[in-house]
């Protein structure tokens, strides 16, 4: 996969839980090298906001979109990494 495809998927993703993927395409470019950097070196497109546990169960919940993004969107209007935001 490359980061124009990740990217795009991204933005679908944001489409279907009806969230924005942030307009600053600079953020999200940083973002997409982080979470390929993760992949090469974790094996895993783990979120650059979040420290690896190291454990394989625990570090699932935070490979890109995390699990804690769309309550994170709702309650603080973007997510850690600030690669989703809400609506405008």
């Amino acid at each position: 996969m490359n980061a124009i495809r990740l990217s795009e998927l991204f933005e679908e993703h944001a489409v279907k839980y009806k969230i924005a993927l942030n307009p600053d395409k600079k953020r999200v470019k940083w973002i997409v090298e982080k979470l390929f950097s993760n992949d090469e070196k974790y094996g895993q497109r783990l979120c650059p906001c979040r420290p690896p546990a190291g454990d394989i169960e625990r570090d699932r919940l935070i490979i890109c979109p995390c699990v804690y993004h769309l309550d994170e969107v709702r309650l603080l209007g973007k997510c850690l990494c600030l690669l989703f935001t809400k609506r405008a």
